[in-house]
């Protein structure tokens, strides 16, 4: 995975398994460290994530 920054644009993480790749947006919230917005990772990439405990996590917003 990497992430980049170009100018005046959001910043984004470049994802890569199997061959495919994605591109996820970064996120900054008000509080702690900012986060990758994977919402779109199982139709491009056809993964989930796995997260145990929940321990690294982000809850959602509310809408």
């Amino acid at each position: 995975m990497s992430v980049s920054q170009n100018e005046g644009k959001q910043t984004t993480a470049t994802i890569s398994i199997g061959g495919k790749t994605a591109e996820m947006p970064v996120l900054s919230g008000a509080l702690g460290p900012d986060v990758i917005d994977i919402r779109k990772l199982p139709a491009q990439l056809d993964v989930f994530t796995f997260d145990p405990g929940y321990g690294e996590t982000a809850p959602a917003p509310a809408r």
